[in-house]
């Protein structure tokens, strides 16, 4: 054998063996058969599991498969919170936990590890979550639970970190780590386990950024309005809710298209107005403000001798400078097809039935210049006629949207029961304020009858409001079909409902207003809180369905005297 030939026969020997002694010396998944589906199990520990007197530096835990660290920072929950965060070795089939920080002295600690621990292969989850130790004589063994639920929507919230502190102070969730902490479930449950006997400020924070501080407008939250104590077996419920921020600004402004721009601001705004600069004339702008009234559309009614603008915008408090710069129409043509992407979209606001008491609407996404209903064609059942001989007859009715932006017209029409219409609109025979137009539609429907609905009837007991109660009527997915303002006693009448199954909610309009405000918590306003109907009410055709809400005043939370508030605000320093 030639001696070259030899030293690459047995350099290549020696890498092969290499790379199979790192294979063997690294845990790897098995090929084939059934995916394990086992999770990992701690068999020893040191020190043991709800230990005593714990003065080490660190936490060592043996188990009977290979496992992974996910992330101990994300996925681990540790009461007291550290300073510092965990690190840790593995080696082997044990895992070493190393704390940095210096441990409190009397104080039962509680380990939480979530989804961090996982077995090598198949990322299964350590069974058994929580480790706890003390580093005093004793364990704590006092609780503290509740549920967890959004204001406005009565949702569990689930993942909210529930915190509590040993003083009372109202900044203390701004600057101060809590002393005990843990996290809400799926259901929006929480429970303290191994609390030491005392009284506790009690905090609750969506932490976005995992600081366990609250970033005030932007993280969600729920509090008590008083110190709960340990042990108590009162569940207390708590909702969570994020605070209007007071400070009016932009949050988003957009050039849609050629003549349309889009501003959204942070609270809803009273007052608006925009001054052109260097302009004699104001431009003619369309205002299309939304519900909440903190979003408008802008539509520029000649977009066609603007292609800039610019404005300074007054809204409350604000005012700002606005550079509008619009493309040219041409930009939303397509060179091949020579069709533009804006278009004007004309929809009729029915999918098959009508209810024969119901107004026929018909709706666009731009305002509307004009609508012509020359050589519209309406059928009723056999019966063809053009519809602008029923409107001059005064059998028919066309109306327009009464807003400034002008996106909807209707027809009121005695409408049979149970019969089928059809109404052809040919084309370009409505104009949006761009000029643009439409192909045309054919809209075909039918009518219902008397027969296909029932009565709806709810009757009220309830304590007065201490604003006004505003009743909703929802579908089964929670959406809101009407509402309506009641008094604490009355009976409401929902006719002509639709078989179908339905929820009830009712709010308590504090400052009447008309719509749900949240809460304020260095003024301990609690959002105004929203009570739902447990049972889902089932209504059938030609039925009559009455339901009697009672509701009591509810069970009141465990409050402490001012002395006692006062002694448990000195109490032990936070972390």
């Amino acid at each position: 054998m030639h001696q070259w030939f030899k030293y690459v026969f047995y350099g290549a020997v020696f890498c092969a063996a290499g790379v199979l002694l790192n294979a063997c010396a690294q845990p790897a998944p098995l090929e084939g058969g059934e995916k394990d589906e086992i999770p990992p199990k701690i068999t020893a520990s040191s020190p043991q599991n709800f230990s005593t007197r714990f003065a080490e530096g660190k936490i060592i835990l043996r188990f009977d498969e290979y496992i992974d660290v996910k992330s101990f920072e994300q996925d681990a929950l540790i009461s007291p919170p550290l300073k510092y965060p965990l690190e840790h070795k593995i080696k082997g089939k044990q895992l070493t936990i190393y704390i940095e920080d210096t441990l409190a002295p009397n104080t039962t600690y509680i380990f939480n590890w979530g989804n961090a621990i996982v077995d090598y292969n198949e990322g299964n989850v350590l069974d058994s979550s929580l480790f706890v130790f003390s580093t005093g004589n004793k364990i704590d063994s006092l609780e503290i639970g509740g549920t967890l639920t959004q204001a406005r929507d009565l949702a569990p919230a689930e993942d909210f970190l529930v915190m509590l502190y040993r003083t009372n102070e109202d900044s203390l969730p701004y600057n101060k780590r809590p002393y005990f902490v843990t996290k809400s479930n799926e259901q929006g449950e929480f429970n303290f386990k191994y609390l030491p006997p005392g009284k506790f400020k009690l905090f609750v924070l969506k932490d976005a950024d995992r600081d366990y501080l609250y970033n005030p407008y932007v993280e969600e939250i729920g509090f008590l309005d008083s110190l709960v104590v340990a042990g108590s077996d009162y569940n207390f419920e708590i909702k969570m809710f994020k605070e209007h921020n007071p400070v009016l600004r932009i949050q988003d402004f957009e050039e849609m298209h050629y003549g349309h721009a889009y501003i959204a601001f942070s609270n809803p705004v009273d007052s608006f107005e925009l001054v052109p600069i260097n302009k004699t004339t104001e431009t003619p702008f369309i205002y299309e403000w939304n519900e909440e009234r903190d979003s408008v559309n802008l539509w520029l009614v000649n977009d066609t001798l603007y292609d800039s603008l610019d404005y300074v915008l007054y809204a409350d408090t604000v005012f700002d400078t606005l550079k509008m710069r619009f493309k040219p129409r041409e930009k939303f043509v397509n060179q091949k097809s020579k069709k533009s992407s804006v278009q004007l979209e004309l929809k009729a606001d029915v999918s098959g039935k009508l209810s024969f008491f119901d107004t026929l609407f018909f709706r666009t996404n731009h305002p509307i210049a004009e609508v012509n209903t020359a050589g519209w064609i309406f059928s009723e059942g056999e019966d063809t006629l053009r519809l602008d001989s029923l409107i001059d007859a005064g059998k028919m009715f066309l109306g327009r949207d009464s807003s400034a932006a002008e996106k909807y017209f209707f027809l009121h029409y005695r409408w049979q029961q149970n019969t089928p219409y059809k109404l052809l609109i040919p084309d370009s025979s409505v104009f949006d304020v761009f000029g643009l137009s439409h192909d045309t539609i054919i809209t075909q429907f039918s009518t219902t009858e008397e027969d296909d609905y029932g009565e709806f009837k709810v009757k009220l007991d309830f304590p007065p409001a201490r604003g006004v109660y505003i009743l909703y009527l929802m579908n089964e997915q929670g959406a809101v079909l009407k509402q309506r303002r009641v008094k604490h006693d009355e009976t409401v009448i929902f006719e002509r409902e639709k078989p179908a199954k339905y929820k009830l909610k009712i709010l308590d309009d504090r400052n009447k207003n008309g719509k749900w405000d949240p809460g304020i918590y260095l003024e301990k306003l609690q959002p105004e809180q929203f009570l739902q109907h447990p049972e889902v009410q089932e209504m059938r055709a030609n039925w009559d369905l009455e339901v009697e809400w009672v509701f009591g005043e509810e069970p009141a939370i465990e409050h402490l005297d001012a002395e006692e508030e006062k002694d448990a605000s000195s109490g032990a320093p936070e972390n």
